[in-house]
């Protein structure tokens, strides 16, 4: 199958259906900015990577990553799109600690301080808060906190790690995914209601992201994209490609990740499929983590 029947496949059916509002009618936040994303820096350049954005059609290539740092793991948008937060290593910190800048690399401000590592940020749709994993309770948690490092408090009581939550559109939720257990889970944004949403009994359930009117979350199984109700209910199967995603800002394209002739770049394509075109190309070089700007 073609790269661009493959994806079209995806895109259908993640916005077909009664479950999921046409994208146009929902609470997108506002016109397509640029995409940032995680490139692994290869060769003999330090390990780990840094926070690159470029235009949706790859121009205008930048690194933002903030001197002295190394190792970025995630980075993400405000939701106005005039921050990033992301989660690295540094010359002073030798863990992963979360932190905040500006989207051109200054202002730069430390959030998390805590002892152990704490990773992938993802911000409240208000921008006042972020929810992050941090090691400090001797698993990885969830634990959220205002931009300052304030009002800082654990979120999920699991007993397995657990990583990569992503905030509800509207605020209420919080999704998460966990190892040894092997599914989602879900809890409201304080951290009460907590239960499982899916269990994989062979494989790890992963990467989940909500759709924009908050209906459905998507994520991956092995190597399929399912969707599932925040319900626990309406489990479907999509589509056999798995991979990092984001949807841009008007709900009309998509940015993901996928391995041809056998190297992971990032493409982006029309939500229907069309008009697929791959925008990195670094041979032996990864990119991943793909997150699309929101301009008001």
């Amino acid at each position: 199958m073609r790269v661009g029947d493959l994806l079209a496949s995806l895109l259908l059916a993640l916005f077909a259906g009664s479950a999921v509002a046409d994208a146009r009618d929902t609470a997108y936040p506002g016109r397509n900015g640029a995409i940032l994303y995680i490139r692994d820096l290869g060769g003999n350049a330090p390990k780990g990577g840094h926070i690159f954005v470029s235009a949706a059609d790859g121009s205008g290539l930048r690194d933002v990553t903030p001197t002295g740092f190394t190792d970025v793991r995630s980075a993400a948008w405000s939701p106005d799109g005039r921050l990033i937060a992301f989660s690295a290593t540094g010359s002073v910190r030798l863990t992963q600690a979360v932190y905040v800048m500006n989207a051109d690399g200054s202002g730069l401000r430390q959030v998390t301080r805590g002892h152990l590592a704490e990773l992938s940020p993802t911000w409240s749709p208000d921008g006042k808060s972020l929810a992050f994993t941090s090691f400090d309770r001797g698993l990885f948690q969830i634990f959220r906190s205002r931009l300052d490092g304030t009002r800082r408090r654990v979120l999920s009581n699991q007993t397995t790690n657990c990583q990569n939550a992503e905030w509800s559109p509207t605020g209420r939720f919080i999704v998460f995914e966990c190892q040894l257990a092997g599914g989602l889970v879900i809890m409201r944004a304080d951290g009460s209601g907590e239960r499982r949403l899916t269990t994989a009994a062979r494989t790890i359930d992963s990467s989940p992201a909500w759709s924009p009117d908050g209906l459905t979350i998507v994520f991956s199984r092995a190597t399929w994209t399912y969707r599932i109700g925040p319900d626990g209910r309406g489990l479907r199967r999509v589509a056999r490609v798995a991979g990092d995603r984001a949807v841009s800002p008007d709900g009309r394209w998509l940015a993901m990740t996928r391995f041809v002739d056998e190297q992971q770049e990032l493409w982006v394509l029309r939500r229907d499929g069309t008009g697929a075109r791959r925008i990195t190309a670094t041979s032996g070089v990864l990119e991943f983590a793909p997150d699309w700007q929101p301009l008001r």
